[in-house]
């Protein structure tokens, strides 16, 4: 089962999201299991409105939780879910409606703010005991070891606890929130990293470098991986969040915006890092000189047929750059014509002023400016059709998809390869593989 916690401030549209009303009709049935607190199905969302209306200062008032398991569940027990699901998110007392779709899913709408305009209270939370306690408790524990947090802090852990209780306890099919779980062979490709590599053909850092990187943060001292990683061109910064150290990340050393969080390859994150070296990555900084001198420069990419492909498209790109510069110092030059020409009519009129009536010099003024912008407009036409036709600009992924249509192999090979979501790691170690077989089989 997962459960999942969503935040806003739209009732209106989370309601007509739940039902099936207006735009979202086509999305399937959608029915009411249980109402708590709430007047009317019809005006539910107005009254949450109106409860948080009463707390202005809460940015977003709206809770939405979502759950779904791998089979379906009743209704009744769904009930029970979503009463769950308000007791453990700290919502007790709360109006809330719980609505079942039919593809499985169960949402449940709440409002953070009661009928007397309070939000839930603050959580204490014991370091000691590793549990929330109450005010109670909390006096007779020694100082410091209380800590309030936010009602909805560390709210999807909570929400990942319960779903593992109730998998137990209805024996649904077991997932697991452990970090084990989640361990991979495979680099983890963010998604702005993705739109990158469809928009503008960009390999993500991650995908080229996976297991050298790897290779590199398995080495006992920070000084070795640094060593390491500077052979192919790369190196560690820390980021920072305001004056404190966030994470690190692996970048390559001639392009800053080509760059991964550290965690993206497998083995953690700065903590975990730095406690498997002999040091601290800030000490390790704070106590080195200057960056090492490398020559070498990180690849675009290591699959000769997705490199054939990137210097195409980069060839595409240029000219496209190169057409719309041409275009815009085209029209830059008539909104300086346009200028020039009302500044020039106006002053040779006013010379006239005083030898012709308002009337005729007004004529006259507008007779010559419209020849003269005539005459610009002619020449902004010729420059643009100069420049060649208007066009969006190309992303990678349409490139590929007009290549391949052409008959090219190199982008039809690409094409399969985005379609699939094969990373480049793992085409790399099926073609290692292949080759270490092949020896195999002469031998």
């Amino acid at each position: 089962m997962i459960i999942k916690v969503k935040r806003g401030s739209d009732f209106q549209g989370l309601f007509r999201y739940l039902l099936r009303h207006g735009q979202h009709g086509h999305r399937g049935d959608a029915r009411i299991i249980a109402m708590v607190g709430v007047y009317d199905e019809r005006t539910a969302a107005a009254q949450m409105a109106y409860n948080a209306a009463l707390a202005p200062e809460r940015a977003k008032p709206v809770v939405h939780l979502i759950a779904r398991a791998e089979t379906g569940i009743s209704d009744e027990r769904n009930v029970e879910l979503a009463e769950w699901m308000i007791r453990d998110a700290g919502l007790a007392g709360r109006p809330y409606v719980a609505v079942a779709h039919d593809d499985g899913h169960l949402h449940v709408a709440a409002c953070e703010i009661d009928d007397e305009g309070k939000a839930p209270d603050r959580i204490l939370w014991s370091s000691a005991l590793k549990k929330a306690v109450s005010p109670e408790l909390a006096s007779t524990l020694p100082p410091g070891s209380v800590r309030s947090r936010a009602w909805d802090s560390h709210i999807s852990w909570r929400m990942s606890k319960l779903a593992r209780q109730v998998e137990k306890r209805w024996e649904l099919r077991r997932l697991s929130s452990a970090p084990r779980a989640t361990a991979t062979v495979e680099p983890r490709i963010e998604r702005w990293q993705d739109d990158r590599l469809r928009h503008r053909g960009q390999v993500p850092l991650q995908d080229r470098y996976f297991d050298q990187v790897r290779s590199a943060l398995t080495l006992p001292t920070w000084q070795r991986r640094v060593d390491a990683l500077a052979r192919h061109g790369l190196e560690i910064r820390v980021f920072n969040s305001g004056a404190n150290a966030r994470g690190l990340r692996v970048c390559s050393m001639s392009n800053d915006r080509d760059f991964a969080k550290i965690s993206d390859f497998g083995l953690g994150g700065m903590r975990k890092l730095d406690a498997s070296a002999d040091q601290t990555f800030v000490a390790f900084c704070a106590g080195r000189g200057s960056r090492p001198i490398t020559l070498a420069e990180p690849e675009h990419t290591f699959d000769p047929v997705m490199r054939r492909v990137q210097v195409s498209f980069r060839h595409e790109l240029k000219e496209w750059h190169r057409t719309a510069g041409r275009r815009r110092a085209a029209f830059d030059r008539y909104k300086r014509s346009q200028r020039a020409i009302g500044i020039e009519v106006s002053s040779l009129t006013a010379s006239f002023a005083h030898h012709m009536s308002s009337r005729g010099r007004k004529a006259a003024e507008c007779k010559l400016k419209r020849e003269l912008l005539s005459r610009a407009r002619a020449e902004l036409d010729f420059a643009l059709r100069e420049a060649g036709p208007a066009r969006t600009k190309p992303s990678f992924a349409d490139f590929v998809q007009r290549e391949a249509e052409l008959g090219n192999t190199d982008a039809l090979r690409v094409r399969d390869q985005l379609a699939a979501r094969v990373s480049e790691t793992q085409r790399r170690r099926c073609a290692v593989m292949a080759l270490v077989l092949s020896s195999l089989s002469y031998s």
